[in-house]
């Protein structure tokens, strides 16, 4: 039987002293490289044990970029080479405070090469889509209570075997196949389904606490009353968040007309005899108004 060393590598007709020999090399070349390492730390008390390496970049966009040396010796990327310095009008990015700062540096730098359009006004532009998240978190806020009953319930009856009993219920009036949805409280879109679903099992809810008086989280007539004015409500939000956040065709042609429609729709709905939606419309469209959208109806 041919000899394995411990690495599982096939060392047949290799005698015990060269494996030792060899094995002393590595330790002796290994030992000096340990020797080296130490004294590079003694030299540089700075650096750490276990200090990240540099990141490398892998993307390709990388190699469209030129590298200049600032007047502090550090290096950056530039897209000088593009030729597009004097051509950006607007930079469009989520409302972050990193890309605030990024922006305007970015903004200081181009406004020393040429005179930006509008004076730079129009420059920064938040993400619309972002914009439109942040206004409707805010509206959701003045129906927490109404929302925190639904989400509750959900979580409660999508537990196995809760959901195969609330399920039959639903087949025995005769309702539609589909699943509740359980919200992520960070994406609103996914709050509006989780009402929009739950809206049409409500018949169910009230069924289903005779079967399981545990169950409590059971929306009033008067709450549903109030979930589908708001599902309502909503509904034009959810539309016009999927235009504007489309991947396969462009939006700087649709986002316009989606923004009046939703500054129209907030006007009307900061009059509205129900007294819930009109706080959540004008809570809406004071962030609205915080970003600048600024569309003349």
């Amino acid at each position: 039987m041919e000899d394995i060393d411990q690495d599982g590598i096939d060392v047949g007709g290799i005698s015990n002293d060269e494996r030792n020999n060899g094995n002393d090399e590595g330790n002796n070349e290994n030992m000096g490289n340990e020797t080296n390492d130490t004294q590079n730390e003694d030299a540089d008390p700075h650096k750490h044990a276990f200090q990240r390496k540099p990141r490398k970049r892998t993307s390709t966009i990388w190699n469209d970029f030129e590298e200049v040396i600032d007047a502090d010796g550090s290096k950056k990327k530039c897209f000088i080479e593009w030729g597009i310095e004097d051509k950006v009008s607007t930079i469009t990015v989520d409302n972050a405070r990193y890309n605030d700062v990024a922006l305007r540096i970015l903004k200081d730098n181009f406004t020393l090469k040429k005179k930006l359009s509008f004076g730079g006004r129009i420059f920064h532009v938040h993400c619309c889509a972002y914009i439109i998240n942040l206004l409707v978190q805010d509206g959701i806020k003045e129906v927490k209570g109404i929302v925190d009953i639904v989400r509750e319930g959900v979580k409660y009856l999508i537990a196995y075997p809760r959901m195969i009993q609330f399920s039959d219920i639903a087949k025995q009036l005769q309702l539609s196949s589909k699943k509740l949805i359980l919200d992520c409280p960070t994406h609103w879109n996914s709050t509006y389904m989780m009402l929009a679903t739950a809206l049409e099992y409500r018949e169910v809810f009230p069924r289903y606490q005779d079967r399981d008086p545990s169950f409590i989280y059971v929306p009033s007539v008067e709450d549903w009353v109030k979930v589908e004015h708001v599902c309502d409500f909503l509904g034009t939000f959810n539309v016009v968040t999927n235009i504007i956040s489309g991947t396969e065709y462009p939006t700087a042609n649709l986002f316009l007309s989606e923004l009046w429609m939703i500054k129209v729709l907030l006007n009307e709905k900061s009059a509205d005899d129900n007294e819930f939606i009109r706080a959540m419309a004008s809570m809406m469209k004071a962030k609205f108004d915080k970003y600048g959208v600024n569309v003349t109806c």
